[in-house]
C-alpha cells in the first residue's frame, strides 16, 4: 500500500496512475469502509527542520513523484505539489520548514474485487485497462489536516548564513510537545529577517499567517482546529494485482517505466536548484563578489533548455511505457558561482579558534600570512589579495628574493587550482576542519615550513623580497576582463619580467591534506 495526499476527484474505489498522477475511472466493486483495528485516536506530529534542496522539501512534505509530475506536465494535482513547483530553493538562503500534521483513524474497504467491465477489459487489453483505471485504486481514506510554512531566513553574508544554519541544526527536531516546538522556533527567529509562505489543508481557522508569531500560534493550535473541521487528507492506494479478479492476469509491468521517470525527475529537480542558485545571484548581485553577468546568463539558458528536454522525455515515458529508456546523456551541470560576500566586521577572514573554517576563508588567510611573513607588504595591499582570492581572480602568488644587482635568487610560489576548489565545493566541502594545535600561528604546516626555508635563504644571501601575481585563466584569456581587474578590482599594474642569477633548481611541496587546491613551490639558484 502507498499513502498519498488526496487530490481532486479521489474517492473510495477510484483508479489512479501512479506514474502520471492522473485520477482514473472506478474499476472495483466498493465495500463499506471500516476503521482499521487499533487505529482509534488522533495522531499529531510537529516538525521543524532545515531544507536545502527541492528534493529535501518534497521528502519532508511527503510529496510523491506522481503528484509532482502531474503538476509539471498537466497543470493539475495536489496543493502541496503545486506549492513545490511554484517555490524555488537556492543555496544562499536558509529555509526552515514548520509542519504540523493531524491524522484521524484510517477508514478502508475490505474484500474488494474488480467489477465485470474492468475484469473483461483487463483480460482483453491490459494497456487500455491501465489507461482507463490506472495501476492502483483508492482503498481507504484518512481524514485530518496539515499546516506548513516555509521561513526564508535571510542573510546578507556567509558568516550570518552559517550562524543561522547552526542555530537551526541545534534546535531542529520532531516534537510531540507543542510547548517545546514553540520555544525552539521563537529562539531561531529572534533577531533575523524572515519571509513567510504558508499553506493549510483542513482546520476551522483559514486566515492567512504572515508573521512568525502567527505561524507559531497556528501551528500550536492547529490540532484543535482540525478536530473542529477535518477534511479527506490522505488516500491509501492498493495495486490491482492484490485483489480478486486481477490476480494472474497480464497487468503491465511498470517497474522500468517508474525507474526511468524517477531518474529523469531527480535530474530535473537538481537542475532546478542549480538554476535557482544562478537566478538568485543575478537578482542579488550586490551580495556577491565580481562575476560576469553574461557568462552566468548563458549558463542559465543552457540549464533551462536541459530542464525542458528532461521534462519532454519524462512526459513521453509517462504516456508510453515502450518509449522509456534510462537516460545516459544527462549530467548534472557544474556551475561556478561567485562567492557570497563575507562580513567585514568579522575580522577580515581571521581564523577562529574553532576547528572549522570556510574553505575560501582558509585560502585567503594562508596567502595573506605568507605575504606578511616574507615581505614588507602594507595592510592595504593585503586587502587587495583578499579581494583577489574572494573573486577567484588570482591563480598564483610569487614572492621573489633579489640580490643587490636585482637578480632573483629564490622564489616561493603559492598556486590555487580553482577547478579542484570548485570540485570540493560541489562535494559539499565548503568548510575545512583543521587542528590548530599543529598549526603554528594558524598557518598550514607545509606552508609554515616553506616560509622558514625561504626566509633562511633570504637572510643568508642578504636579499630583498617582492611579490608578483598571475591572474586566473578566465581573466587572462579575456583582455577586457584583464583590463577591468587591473583598473578597478585590484589596482595592480603589469609587472616587469624577472632575471635569474643563474641555473635554478625547484621543488614542489607535497599536497596539503586540508586544502588540496593549494600548491606550494620553491625555486632557487644552485
Amino acid at each position: 500500500m502507498t499513502i498519498r495526499e488526496v487530490e481532486p476527484g479521489m474517492n473510495y474505489g477510484v483508479g489512479y496512475d501512479s506514474l502520471s498522477g492522473k485520477v482514473r475511472g472506478e474499476g472495483v466493486i466498493r465495500s463499506e469502509p471500516q476503521v482499521i483495528e487499533g487505529g482509534e485516536g488522533q495522531k499529531i506530529s510537529f516538525q521543524l527542520c532545515q531544507v536545502t534542496t527541492t528534493q529535501e522539501l518534497a521528502k519532508y512534505l511527503e510529496i510523491h513523484l506522481s503528484a509532482s509530475i502531474n503538476v509539471a506536465l498537466y497543470g493539475s494535482g495536489s496543493l502541496k505539489a503545486k506549492y513545490l513547483s511554484e517555490h524555488k530553493i537556492n543555496k544562499f538562503s536558509t529555509y526552515l520548514l514548520v509542519r504540523v500534521v493531524v491524522k484521524n483513524p484510517w477508514r478502508q474497504m475490505l474484500s474488494i474485487k474488480l467489477n465485470n467491465d474492468a475484469q473483461q477489459l483487463l483480460k482483453k487489453n491490459p494497456e487500455t485497462f491501465r489507461q482507463s483505471y490506472g495501476d492502483e485504486f483508492v482503498k481507504g481514506l484518512i481524514s485530518g489536516g496539515e499546516y506548513f510554512a516555509i521561513l526564508d531566513v535571510e542573510a546578507t553574508n556567509q558568516e550570518e548564513q552559517q550562524k543561522i544554519s547552526n542555530s537551526i541544526r541545534a534546535e531542529g527536531s520532531t516534537w510531540e510537545v507543542a510547548g517545546a516546538f514553540k520555544n525552539s522556533i521563537s529562539k531561531i527567529a529572534k533577531n533575523s529577517s524572515i519571509k513567510v509562505i504558508s499553506e493549510q489543508l483542513g482546520g476551522s481557522d483559514t486566515t492567512v499567517t504572515q508573521s512568525v508569531e502567527e505561524i507559531i500560534n497556528r501551528a500550536v493550535n492547529f490540532p484543535d482546529k482540525v478536530r473542529e473541521k477535518a477534511i479527506p487528507y490522505q488516500a491509501i492506494f492498493l495495486d490491482y494485482k492484490a485483489i480478486a479478479g486481477a490476480q494472474g492476469t497480464n497487468l503491465i509491468d511498470i517497474t522500468n517505466q517508474r525507474q526511468v521517470i524517477e531518474k529523469l525527475w531527480n535530474y530535473r529537480m537538481k537542475c532546478l536548484d542549480i538554476l535557482s542558485n544562478i537566478e538568485y545571484v543575478l537578482n542579488n548581485s550586490e551580495h556577491f563578489y565580481f562575476f560576469s553577468h553574461q557568462d552566468l546568463n548563458n549558463r542559465a539558458n543552457e540549464i533551462r533548455a536541459q530542464i525542458n528536454n528532461i521534462t519532454d522525455r519524462a512526459s513521453e515515458c509517462a504516456n508510453n511505457y515502450r518509449a522509456c529508456k534510462l537516460p545516459t546523456d544527462f549530467t548534472i551541470p557544474i556551475v561556478e558561482l561567485p562567492q557570497f560576500k563575507k562580513s567585514w566586521a568579522s575580522g577580515n577572514y581571521a581564523i577562529s579558534d574553532n576547528s572549522q573554517s570556510f574553505r575560501i576563508n582558509l585560502l585567503a588567510t594562508q596567502i595573506k600570512i605568507c605575504l606578511h611573513r616574507t615581505t614588507d607588504i602594507t595592510s592595504s595591499d593585503l586587502e587587495l589579495f583578499q579581494k583577489g582570492v574572494e573573486n577567484k581572480l588570482l591563480q598564483k602568488v610569487h614572492i621573489d628574493g633579489f640580490d643587490k644587482e636585482n637578480f632573483c635568487r629564490v622564489q616561493l610560489t603559492l598556486s590555487i587550482d580553482w577547478k579542484e576548489h570548485n570540485s570540493q565545493l560541489f562535494r559539499g566541502n565548503e568548510t575545512v576542519f583543521i587542528d590548530h594545535k599543529k598549526w603554528e600561528d594558524k598557518t598550514v604546516i607545509e606552508l609554515d615550513e616553506s616560509i622558514k626555508v625561504f626566509n633562511d635563504y633570504v637572510e643568508e644571501a642578504s636579499l630583498t623580497t617582492e611579490w608578483r601575481v598571475n591572474y586566473s585563466d578566465w581573466v587572462q584569456n579575456d583582455p577586457v576582463k584583464t583590463e577591468e581587474v587591473l583598473r578597478y578590482k585590484l589596482g595592480l599594474g603589469q609587472g616587469t619580467p624577472i632575471n635569474w642569477a643563474g641555473e635554478t633548481e625547484s621543488g614542489d611541496i607535497p599536497k596539503i591534506p586540508e586544502l588540496s587546491e593549494l600548491r606550494i613551490g620553491l625555486k632557487w639558484v644552485k
